[in-house]
């Protein structure tokens, strides 16, 4: 249950990497407003918003992936139905970031996290079921 997890940490340590390239990058081409960058987000270029809000959006839904992961291995009910829903939860979220650094095209990125969100919503009935039985 925890190399999902692990996955999704790797995810996350590549999206800092990736926000530190694009900040530098900006820096050297003179897109940044240095008097608005430490507050306001529009003092930054597109690209960097870009990968700054795939980042935030890391910690919304994921974290109650963690939550139940947690959850599932603290009743003993890691089963290949948990394993399954957890691993492609985190494909979900590969999959967005994927879209949403690439093409950003809303409609496929809107379904990415649709699919991710459907996926928390069966792993909270598993962990459910598992508490009432």
């Amino acid at each position: 249950i925890f190399l999902p997890m692990l996955a999704h940490m790797g995810l996350v340590i590549y999206l800092y990497i990736r926000l530190g390239q694009v900040k530098d990058a900006a820096f050297k081409r003179g897109d940044v407003d240095h008097e608005r960058r430490n507050l306001h987000e529009d003092a930054w270029p597109d690209d960097v918003i870009k990968v700054n809000n795939n980042l935030a959006n890391q910690f919304a839904l994921p974290s109650l992936f963690y939550a139940l992961s947690l959850l599932f291995w603290v009743l003993a009910f890691v089963n290949w139905l948990t394993m399954a829903l957890c691993i492609l939860f985190v494909l979900s979220r590969f999959s967005h970031s994927y879209i949403h650094l690439g093409s950003n095209h809303v409609p496929s990125r809107r379904k990415a996290f649709t699919l991710g969100a459907v996926l928390i919503i069966l792993q909270m009935l598993a962990a459910l079921y598992a508490i009432l039985t």
